[in-house]
């Protein structure tokens, strides 16, 4: 359930971390010139089933002081939010974090949430940022989603699945996500059931997604 308490507990929790003073490498050591982008979803389980306490605390340029998203009540995707999608350049680099790049003149893109099909939609949004690590869980999902359907076996999965995760070997995800392009369940239709970006849609996680990837694992 959600809770509000808990909610403000984490945001004081982010702001007296004072990240807004984190030195900058691009700035020659000087303080960051925004706020940390952060997406703190955390749930709290206690001894009973009833006594889970859930928030999620959103904090980036445009909400430094942190905003405290509501939750679905089936504990789905935020209510009220509007995800915008990561802007790259030519070359693939995400300009919206360079230094002195200015938001509001950005050409956004709505991705998922309130608003999505049209990005002047004026709702509290939060910018997708690059997911870094996060791609390791997508693909420790997708390998225990083949396991179960019957396309890979525990034993081939499982030295592999723990470098990744334990210590966020990058050469462990390469031979992960080569194991997944085997499957299928990296096309469209996932060889035995839907492919896996499918299968993040149907539980309301649209925004997390796995593209251009190859037989290798690069």
């Amino acid at each position: 359930m959600q809770s509000e308490a808990f909610a403000q507990a984490l945001r004081r929790a982010v702001l007296a971390q004072r990240l807004h003073t984190t030195p900058d490498a691009w700035a020659g050591g000087a303080a960051v010139q925004a706020h940390p982008s952060i997406d703190l979803a955390v749930v709290a389980f206690g001894p009973g089933p009833a006594s889970a306490v859930a928030a999620n605390v959103l904090f980036s340029r445009e909400h430094p002081q942190g905003w405290v998203a509501g939750i679905a009540p089936d504990a789905g995707a935020l209510a009220g939010v509007r995800f915008d999608a990561d802007l790259q350049d030519a070359q693939g680099q995400s300009v919206a974090w360079a230094p002195g790049s200015d938001w509001a003149a950005l050409p956004w893109r709505a991705i998922a949430g309130p608003g999505a099909a049209n990005a002047s939609n004026d709702r509290p949004r939060f910018v997708a940022p690059y997911p870094a690590s996060l791609l390791k869980l997508m693909v420790a999902v997708g390998l225990c989603l083949a396991v179960d359907r019957g396309q890979l076996a525990w034993a081939d999965v499982e030295p592999l699945l723990t470098p990744m995760i334990i210590v966020s070997s990058n050469e462990a995800t390469d031979e992960c996500v080569a194991l997944l392009h085997r499957t299928g369940l990296l096309g469209l239709s996932g060889g035995r059931g839907p492919g896996l970006n499918d299968v993040f849609a149907r539980h309301g996680l649209p925004t997390l997604q796995m593209h251009d990837t190859t037989a290798r694992g690069g």
